[in-house]
């Protein structure tokens, strides 16, 4: 009872900042940036075992656990 009374008090202010910011949370963004990053280093320092490849997966929003998989696969 409680979760869904803070949601329906904060949802304005939250959906306010996340305007002020871009219209959006930036995870996904620095996510990618932080893998895309990672992964040149990586083909840097061991290019033996490149290119390698990085995968996003969050557990409540897009891209989903599941999804992630099916791209690994």
């Amino acid at each position: 009872r409680l979760g869904p009374w803070i949601a329906r008090r904060r949802t304005a202010d939250v959906q306010k900042k996340y305007e002020e910011i871009g219209g959006g949370s930036p995870i996904l963004k620095w996510t990618n940036l932080q893998g895309e990053l990672l992964c040149k280093q990586l083909d840097k320092v061991s290019p033996e075992t490149g290119p390698h490849k990085h995968y996003v997966a969050f557990r409540y929003v897009d891209p989903l656990t599941d999804e992630a998989l099916q791209q690994i696969e």
